[in-house]
């Protein structure tokens, strides 16, 4: 049999596995996994208009928050600048948005609301809860100061099924913790934590699950070990951990690239403590790194830079991520500064999700390359791409 006819039926075969995808997508009781099974082979094919919608989405409802946080963006004098320009219809994301968000919402493993604001805050809060009971979602999770969580919240939540909350705090010291989130008390949140703790055990629920998220620098990471007891105590389930990236009214000499003796440290001791207490820690790629350099370690994710064989190996975000920004534009990472398209001028979802630019998009990386709003960007397969290309 010649070449041709061989690959004609590869693609024939290929078709008739998306298909089978596709119907099990419509029909299968648990949407989100098979959407991910559907998106995974259209990865494989090398698809660029897909079939299957985004495996995770990344929700900015809000840029009205009721905190200063020094080291937050929102307090770089650009993004000042830029928040100070908008109405305050403007800060919020437009209702039309969220309904064509929704609309595949039920398809999605997670739909996540995050800052530059925060969520409970949001102008439709109330009513994007009753459209989420309405959909028997599941798959709902947030990034909150936990500033805002009265007793009718904590009901709320726990109502509309929200899977995870992600609380950030950043230090168990009451006077640091003030000089870090400008606006509220380390005692403040801690009793909001009971009472979330306490709707729960009152429901009979074991959901949101709990997630402490930490923004590290020299002024906090001793305190590292201290927010493992403190995750603990509250009833987390994990402590997350971050480097402080630090923007122009931070000290630059307190980050954490200057002392990595004490961040090695820190995390050493953190990850004893974590163990004893049953609590996973997840500690950014850029902190582990940071300590193992030159010891020829590192975590997960810088080994699988290493080991990548393709760019869709290193980064698939084109293909399952999306990031809704307030006024609906639509970007496949939080880094990236090109946009699929804008969800408040396009009559639905897949007009953005498949516009021409995120399928060319998709098709560079299927290529192996970066493409332009993807270049010189902040995050590591931008910084390492090029350079394993190279053979460096």
């Amino acid at each position: 049999m010649s070449v041709a006819p061989i690959q004609h039926l590869r693609r024939a075969m290929r078709g008739f596995r998306r298909l089978q995808l596709q119907r099990d997508r419509r029909r299968a009781s648990d949407r989100a996994q098979a959407n991910a099974a559907l998106n995974a082979v259209e990865i494989r094919h090398g698809r660029t208009r897909l079939r299957s919608t985004p495996v995770t989405i990344q929700v900015m409802t809000t840029l009205v928050c009721n905190l200063r946080c020094p080291f937050c963006r929102r307090e770089e004098e650009g993004y000042r600048r830029w928040i100070d320009s908008l109405s305050a219809d403007e800060r919020h994301m437009p209702w039309e948005v969220v309904e064509k968000i929704l609309a595949v919402a039920p398809h999605a493993h997670a739909i996540s609301l995050t800052p530059l604001g925060e969520p409970t805050l949001y102008r439709h809060w109330d009513r994007f809860l009753d459209r989420a009971m309405e959909l028997g979602l599941d798959n709902l999770e947030m990034t909150s100061n936990a500033t805002v969580l009265p007793d009718a919240m904590c009901e709320r939540l726990i109502l509309a099924g929200f899977r995870a909350v992600h609380l950030s705090i950043d230090s168990t010291d009451e006077e640091r913790f003030g000089q870090m989130r400008l606006g509220t008390t380390l005692g403040h949140v801690e009793g909001n934590l009971a009472r979330l703790r306490e709707w729960k055990r009152r429901l009979g629920s074991d959901r949101p699950e709990v997630q402490i998220a930490s923004t590290l620098s020299r002024e906090n990471i001793e305190e590292l070990p201290a927010l493992v007891d403190f995750a603990a105590r509250h009833g987390a389930s994990d402590l997350i951990v971050q480097k402080m990236e630090m923007g122009p009214e931070c000290d630059p000499r307190d980050d954490l690239v200057h002392h990595p003796e004490i961040t090695r440290g820190a995390i050493a001791e953190a990850r004893r403590r974590a163990e004893g207490h049953g609590l996973n820690l997840l500690v950014h790629f850029a902190m582990t790194n940071l300590v193992t350099a030159g010891d020829g370690e590192g975590d997960a994710s810088s080994q699988s830079v290493l080991g990548a064989h393709s760019l869709t190996d290193l980064c698939a975000h084109p293909f399952h991520y999306l990031v809704v920004d307030i006024n609906g534009d639509a970007r496949p990472c939080c880094w990236a500064s090109v946009r699929f398209g804008n969800l408040a001028e396009a009559p639905d979802f897949e007009a953005v999700w498949n516009s021409e630019l995120a399928r060319r998009v998709r098709a560079d990386f299927l290529a192996g390359r970066l493409t332009p709003g993807c270049i010189d960007r902040h995050c590591g397969v931008s910084q390492r791409w090029d350079q394993l290309r190279a053979g460096e």
